[in-house]
């Protein structure tokens, strides 16, 4: 079996690149212990990055008692080039060039998998603001 090249794989990242139709912005969280609280700030960037959104087919309701909690996992596609951990935020804010109000905020579940073309996350939606 042959190797991929390396144009092979520049060729491959700018196709899956051209069909990222989706407009998201990245956030930082970072965590704040004061007494027995623990606050959590997100810091967004300005920079629009392209992305493949991809939303759930499903959604989960778990319960607990007279609790219950929706759980709703979403797909994103984002370039290589982004930096991104596990533990920022991703606020989508346009789908196939059309503006969404309020923009929809998700927090990523477990680690970015690099893919040959693209980082790939699982998201889970999250109250803007909220803790998620």
């Amino acid at each position: 079996m042959n190797a991929i090249t390396a144009t092979e794989v520049s060729r491959l990242r700018a196709a899956i690149e051209s069909v990222m139709f989706d407009i998201c912005l990245l956030g930082t969280t970072t965590e704040d212990t004061t007494g027995t609280y623990v606050t959590e700030t997100v810091t967004w960037g300005t920079t629009d990055i392209p992305c493949g959104f991809t939303p759930a087919t499903q959604s989960q309701t778990y319960e607990s008692g007279e609790a219950q909690a929706n759980f709703s996992e979403a797909t994103l596609r984002l370039p290589l080039s982004v930096s991104i951990t596990g533990f920022d935020r991703v606020r989508l804010t346009s789908r196939f060039g059309r503006p969404l109000s309020p923009a929809q905020e998700f927090r990523i579940e477990g680690a970015p998998q690099a893919g040959a073309g693209c980082w790939i996350l699982t998201l889970v939606a999250v109250t803007p603001g909220g803790r998620g």
